[in-house]
């Protein structure tokens, strides 16, 4: 019996999606300019920084990536 993880690595995430690791961080990551996420809950992060993203998170990117 396969067990489904609850949680997925940003490598793990990009191959399942076919999406670069750097475009997922992009997306994650803190727009300079106005200081505020570019994608509001897009992953779960540990105090050192470590991206983790379960299935609503890798469903959010999968829509995001299909309208770009």
């Amino acid at each position: 019996m396969k067990v489904e993880k609850k949680y997925y690595s940003i490598k793990e995430v990009s191959k399942m999606l076919n999406i670069k690791e750097h475009v997922i961080r992009h997306w994650d990551s803190v727009d300079p300019k106005t200081n505020k996420l570019r994608v509001e809950n897009l992953s779960i992060r540990t105090k050192g920084g470590t991206r983790f993203f379960n299935k609503t998170h890798i469903n959010k990117i999968s829509n995001l990536f299909s309208l770009l």
